[in-house]
């Protein structure tokens, strides 16, 4: 299983989102202009994500249970 962050860019999105194409380690999704979610593997650093300049702020993503979880009455 991945680990995922969310990430909020410091300035432009486009700008993030071309320093994250240069690391083949990190997939991402934009979601809108102020957000991206960012999947990396489980052995990933995440003090990594320090180094992006233009990420402003970041955090690691929680894993919501699917609603098969929640309702596993049958």
């Amino acid at each position: 299983m991945s680990k995922s962050y969310l990430a909020i860019p410091k300035g432009n999105i486009l700008k993030m989102e071309q320093d994250l194409k240069k690391d083949q380690n990190i997939k991402y999704v934009i979601l809108n202009d102020q957000l991206a979610t960012l999947y990396v593997s489980d052995d990933f650093e995440e003090k990594n994500l320090n180094n992006i300049k233009s990420i402003a702020w970041w955090q690691r993503s929680t894993p919501m249970s699917s609603l098969i979880q929640i309702t596993n009455n049958v």
